[in-house]
């Protein structure tokens, strides 16, 4: 058994569902650290939605460029809305948390337990109301994660979960592993989940959207939109650390560095002292602790 921080979460027998929206054709945004949203508008006049990029005072992305504003009569946009034809979210070096008995590299969430700013951190937003006194457009927006049309690792599993705190009881909205592929998001709302996935590697979730109930409920209103994600490994003076925090150089030594910067060598077998604060193009000073007799 791995030595990883776990979160040990039970699974919620509740019978949750899932939602989506569809991007419109403009700029590839790549989101990699900070806080931002993707936000869902309704166009009743063209049956169409549209899912955008919200960026806020921490985000951290670039392709910021092509404004949205509202749609006709719609409720809820701003300033800091953007089109995008194709949306990345690098999650860089992401910690091991241990949801439902399996682990997740998992994003950071607002309110969750787990926050960094070097994580990026995706809320989900909805904005289904036009008009002035606003009518609901929708009772309720359905998000299904459309398996088919999506692209995972072998083996790979996704959760889309919300725990308040460390050891508490989850929310699990989406979970792959289970077969929970939908969930309802109310017409007018803005939340923080933690975005997981079992394995290193590169993601691509797309999601089937439909409006439920409310003024346009009846009208088939449909759409869709994909997400990347990009799971990738911390490094540790340049090399991938693995699943189970082994790095392994060039010439083929092996180090333990869930604790750095004391790492525990194979080699040496025993723990050393590696900042990599220390490295120089002539190598890393390193301490390793006397051998007691």
């Amino acid at each position: 058994m791995n030595t990883l921080t776990k979160l040990k979460l039970r699974r919620l027998s509740l019978a949750l569902l899932v939602a989506s929206g569809s991007a419109l054709t403009a700029q590839e945004i790549e989101f990699s650290g900070g806080t931002a949203d993707l936000t869902i508008f309704y166009d009743s006049t063209e049956n169409t939605f549209a899912t955008v990029f919200r960026g806020k005072g921490n985000t951290v992305a670039s392709g910021l460029t092509d404004l949205y504003g509202n749609p006709p009569g719609g409720v809820g946009g701003s300033s800091d809305d953007y089109v995008f034809s194709e949306l990345t979210v690098t999650l860089n070096g992401a910690p091991i948390f241990e949801v439902d008995d399996h682990n997740y590299f998992v994003s950071s969430a607002s309110g969750g337990f787990f926050e960094d700013p070097a994580i990026p951190d995706l809320g989900i937003r909805t904005r289904l109301r036009e008009g002035d006194p606003a009518i609901q457009q929708f009772e309720t927006l359905r998000w299904t994660l459309n398996l088919s049309n999506s692209i995972m690792p072998a083996d790979g599993e996704f959760i889309l979960f919300g725990a308040p705190a460390l050891g508490e009881e989850p929310v699990i909205l989406i979970d792959t592993e289970h077969g929970d592929l939908s969930y309802d998001w109310p017409n007018y709302g803005h939340s923080h989940w933690h975005w997981g996935f079992s394995k290193h590697g590169e993601y691509k979730l797309t999601f089937d959207m439909e409006g439920q109930g409310g003024e346009y409920g009846d009208a088939e209103a449909t759409g869709s939109f994909a997400i990347n994600f990009s799971v990738n490994p911390a490094n540790w003076f340049g090399y991938p650390i693995g699943e189970d925090y082994i790095v392994e150089t060039s010439s083929g030594d092996l180090y333990y560095v869930e604790h750095r910067p004391w790492v525990y060598s194979y080699d040496l077998r025993k723990y050393v002292f590696m900042p990599e604060a220390a490295y120089t193009e002539t190598g890393s000073w390193l301490f390793v602790p006397r051998q007691e007799p």
